[in-house]
């Protein structure tokens, strides 16, 4: 009975580690996803510009709550309203649109802004997959800010739940949709729901299990 518990003790410690995790998963605007920090290289985003984040999705499916970015629309009063779009990867380029944010109806000024994907169809990720992100509907010239000083995004919670691909480019975007490689980096956080990769339990946690097992399986046969 002593090694049953034991066994039941480890297994449910084993189950309670490969639980989901939330919050922000992959970023380069500080610890919590969303600091401001001085943005620079203000291309705007337009009909025939756009800039693009990509990642791959780790071992588990994820679901995505929030992407944030570092954006410059207009000055006060006036607004801009504009959404972000994830889209699938062909060939180490953005292509098609796999789902869309909630419009961001107030953009003034250069600052954080966060796109909300609660309500959207296919927010959920799947693991192994690369994906793309871009602003996908844009009002005037939006401009998308790099970081200062230029910082790559990382998997800040170290669970390996998204990791960052490239940043990529297109200056023909209403034509021929070309894209190239840019050594600098956009302002980027997305948050959402994803399990770790699963725990590799140690020697001793293995020897317990099957000494655990074995105990059950005899008290079953006495039965």
């Amino acid at each position: 009975m002593k090694l049953f518990g034991i066994f039941a003790i480890v297994a449910l410690a084993m189950i309670t580690s490969a639980s989901a995790q939330a919050g922000v998963a992959l970023s380069n605007m500080g610890a919590d996803g969303v600091t401001y920090s001085n943005f620079i290289d203000s291309t705007n985003q337009t009909a025939t510009v756009r800039n693009a984040v990509g990642f791959t999705v780790g071992s588990s499916n994820f679901t995505v709550d929030t992407i944030s970015v570092g954006l410059f629309g207009v000055s006060p009063p006036a607004s801009m309203t504009s959404k972000i779009g994830i889209f699938s990867d062909v060939g180490g380029n953005p292509g098609s649109l796999v789902s869309e944010s909630a419009t961001n109806s107030n953009i003034q000024g250069d600052g954080v802004y966060s796109f909300s994907f609660a309500s959207s169809a296919g927010r959920v990720l799947t693991a192994g997959t690369t994906y793309w992100v871009y602003i996908d509907t844009v009002g005037g010239n939006l401009a998308w800010y790099q970081t200062t000083p230029d910082t790559s995004p990382s998997d800040i919670n170290s669970t390996g739940l998204l990791t960052y691909v490239g940043d990529k480019r297109s200056t023909n975007f209403n034509t021929d949709r070309t894209w190239s490689n840019l050594t600098t980096h956009r302002t980027f956080s997305i948050a959402g729901t994803g399990a770790p990769p699963p725990a590799v339990p140690e020697p001793a946690l293995t020897s317990l299990l099957c000494l655990g097992g074995v105990a059950l399986i005899r008290r079953r046969m006495k039965k």
